[in-house]
């Protein structure tokens, strides 16, 4: 296979193109991974502050529990859907949103994370009161929708590589043309034609090129010089040899003429 400028550009870019979109792709999961996490947990500290809000503003919050201690949702669906549980102050539980759901009760207050049969799940925990609210997130499904929206993310991106590819192929083929251009004209030129290629409107990665190209054309110029001078001179030596051999043969085809006649004289 032929060596080709433009194919190696093309294929060592598009390859760059990839790898840095790899890297860019890997660098913008973490990122957004970071985000979304921080505001995962920005929404379980403000469903905790809400529901606690209903209990500083109620002066007997017990009746938000007497006839409604379980909640409607018996499983956790999606990763926006919270676990809630309201307990009181000596541990009893006064409310869980989830009853399927069975989750450790964390021992510390704030943000924590909490591992139960291989799942695991983050809590946010507050005092209200004389009561203890806990919200929890399932950290399987916050990563699954993280994944899904850096697929997304990537999968987007990289609907834009072909584009890239070819405008990259076009901006290389416009590149070359001057190369093109410069063969076309060696090409179409006759061999006995030695004048310099105009180098005026070339690139300027191209006119030393060009620059070199006319100085050897020059030095085959001078050199075909040389060889008309040593030839007219070889010529201009060799006439006055050869004319006088065709004179002493002019003479000596006359002088036999003679001696031809005489005899057939005699």
């Amino acid at each position: 296979m032929r060596n080709s400028i433009k194919r190696f550009l093309l294929i060592y870019i598009a390859l760059s193109i990839l790898v840095v979109y790899a890297l860019i792709s890997f660098a913008s999961y973490w990122v957004s991974k970071g985000e979304l996490d921080e505001l995962y947990d920005a929404n379980l500290q403000q469903y905790a502050h809400a529901v606690a809000a209903q209990h500083i503003n109620i002066e007997d919050e017990t009746s938000l529990y007497q006839n409604n201690q379980v909640g409607a949702g018996k499983d956790i669906e999606g990763e926006q859907e919270f676990f809630l549980r309201v307990l009181a102050e000596d541990g009893r539980v006064l409310y869980v949103s989830h009853p399927n759901t069975k989750l450790p009760v964390p021992t510390t207050m704030g943000l924590s994370t909490e591992k139960i049969e291989n799942k695991q799940w983050r809590f946010f925990a507050l005092k209200a009161k004389n009561r203890t609210i806990q919200v929890a997130q399932s950290l399987k499904l916050r990563k699954t929708t993280i994944k899904e929206t850096a697929y997304s993310l990537m999968v987007s991106q990289l609907a834009f590589i072909p584009l890239l590819v070819l405008l990259i192929f076009y901006a290389i083929r416009k590149a070359l043309s001057p190369l093109s251009m410069l063969s076309k004209q060696i090409q179409h030129r006759d061999s006995y034609d030695l004048n310099p290629f105009a180098d005026d409107n070339v690139p300027a990665e191209v006119r030393p090129l060009v620059q070199s190209l006319n100085m050897f054309m020059g030095k085959v110029s001078f050199m075909v010089d040389v060889l008309k001078r040593f030839t007219s001179d070889a010529a201009h030596e060799l006439r006055t040899p050869i004319t006088g051999l065709k004179l002493q043969l002019t003479a000596l085809e006359q002088s036999n003429s003679k001696s031809r006649t005489i005899v057939t004289g005699k």
